[in-house]
């Protein structure tokens, strides 16, 4: 029987007073109200996961609640708040309003580590990473986008006012320089004549006018036509002359020992916007110091369609008339020092090492860190081999493998090793059994010989915890060999 305090008649006012108040023997106990229930002081609800103040302020899952509304929780792998909305036609999640329009109020921080990650402003300005976004989207480190990205203009974060780097114009992309409002390069623009849709403000390649006129060379040689020089432009502070070819087709500059129409001697010429340099027989660069080139983008040799062998061969000249071959590239691969001399060594060089990388042509021997190597091999330095995580279930060992482990804490486990093959004679694997826990005494590593030997026997191989094996791939007839073991005390 429950018991009623007020009137039977009217059940909603059960319960009326003031200063603390408890119902039930413990506060365990649950009580069901139907009706309201009111409360001059706080209300704490099963040891506080659910606190009203006096002051109109709620908390859950603590008892001194300094917001309307304060959630807290101490969970791992769940969310502190979830707000549900089913309705799947105009099912809204949050809202978040305030009077405030300023840079003062913030209306959405998201916290790690006391650290603001991401801050939205009243102002309509949101800052990730930052706490005082200047713009409506700031950000404090690198945007990736795999998606188109809209601008219209790009300038430094560090620029002062509006100053535009680069413009973005519909078809029309202009650059400007420092703090002028006067472009120094235009792609797309025709109103500085019909040549010059790509423009240059400065000492590259602009005539400044829309029209062509007579070229002429130091005042000798007039040339009109399809070669055009127009002077007047300047370049480095002096007046100077520029060169353009101009034609629907092919423009050339031709060398040729007989103008009879067929193919020149020699020719350089534009086709589709690419530059190329042809002739009847070898192109030959001399110069009394160095040969620079300076690209852009990539440097590419291309072999003919129609070529075969080597198409770029590298050659020594210790002595008048006196050639060796130190580098061919050709259709199968690149070869260092093609004439096997003895003189003739090859090194990679670092920062700090000159012999970083080291083959001997004389001794037929490689060094590495070092430039007299006494073997075949010799490494004077330390050198790392790959080590994967430990396994934990059956696993199939890889040629990228060297040192494999395995755990046994929590099941047994094999390892099988790859089919020997004649072609990965001299493999060496490194199996180690390391339990995590240590309590894998009653399970087993197998090591699978996968159909061939192990020390001649055909039987695969165990491994109790801490015990290391090294095996050496011998052959595809006599399959693998131990070369190294340690088995744990026991």
């Amino acid at each position: 029987m429950g018991i009623i305090i007020g009137s039977a008649d009217s059940p909603g006012n059960i319960l009326s007073g003031s200063g603390n108040t408890q119902i039930g023997n413990t506060i365990d106990d649950v009580h069901t109200v139907t009706g309201s229930l009111h409360m001059s002081g706080t209300m704490n609800i099963h040891k506080g996961t659910l606190f009203v103040t006096g002051t109109g302020k709620v908390g859950i899952g603590l008892t001194n609640p300094t917001s309307p509304l304060h959630v807290y929780g101490d969970i791992s792998n769940a969310y502190a708040t979830i707000i549900d909305n089913d309705n799947n036609s105009a099912g809204h999640g949050l809202k978040v309003t305030s009077d405030g329009t300023g840079t003062s109020t913030n209306l959405l921080d998201l916290e790690a580590a006391s650290t603001t990650l991401f801050r939205f402003r009243a102002d309509g300005r949101l800052g990730i990473g930052v706490t005082s976004p200047t713009v409506k989207l700031d950000v404090s480190g690198s945007i990736q986008a795999t998606g188109d990205l809209y601008v219209d203009r790009i300038r430094r974060a560090t620029d002062s006012g509006t100053t535009t780097k680069i413009k973005l114009d519909d078809e029309l992309i202009k650059l400007y320089a420092g703090h002028s409002s006067e472009n120094i390069f235009e792609v797309g623009e025709i109103g500085k004549g019909v040549d010059n849709n790509f423009w240059v403000s400065g000492s590259i390649g602009s005539k400044g006018t829309a029209t062509r006129g007579t070229a002429v060379f130091g005042g000798d040689a007039v040339i009109s036509g399809s070669l055009h020089v127009n002077g007047g432009n300047t370049f480095g502070g002096a007046s100077a002359a520029a060169i353009i070819l101009d034609s629907t087709t092919t423009s050339k500059i031709v060398w040729d020992s007989t103008d009879d129409g067929l193919s020149p001697d020699a020719a350089i010429y534009e086709s589709g916007g690419s530059l190329y340099l042809s002739s009847s027989n070898d192109v030959r660069l001399y110069s009394n110091d160095d040969i620079l080139l300076y690209p852009k983008d990539s440097l590419q040799v291309v072999e003919d369609e129609n070529a075969s062998g080597n198409f770029a061969s590298f050659f020594a000249q210790p002595s008048d008339g006196a050639y060796y071959n130190v580098l061919d590239v050709g259709d199968t691969g690149v070869t260092i020092n093609d004439d096997s001399s003895a003189n003739y060594d090859f090194r990679v060089e670092t920062n700090s090492n000159t012999h970083m990388l080291f083959v001997n042509g004389g001794t037929d021997s490689v060094g590495v860190n070092t430039s007299t190597p006494g073997s075949g091999l010799e490494v004077n330095s330390s050198f790392s081999v790959k080590v994967i995580p430990p396994k934990t279930s059956a696993y199939t060992i890889t040629g990228d493998d060297f040192c494999v482990v395995g755990d046994c804490n929590s099941a047994s486990i094999t390892l099988t090793l790859p089919s020997a093959t004649d072609a990965m004679t001299g493999r060496i694997y490194t199996i180690k059994r390391l339990d995590s826990g240590g309590s894998g005494g009653g399970n087993m590593l197998t090591i699978s010989r996968n159909g061939k030997n192990i020390d001649g026997a055909a039987g695969d191989v165990l491994l109790a915890n801490l015990d290391a094996l090294v095996l050496q791939c011998i052959g595809a007839g006599p399959g693998w060999m131990r070369i190294g073991s340690f088995m744990a005390p026991l």
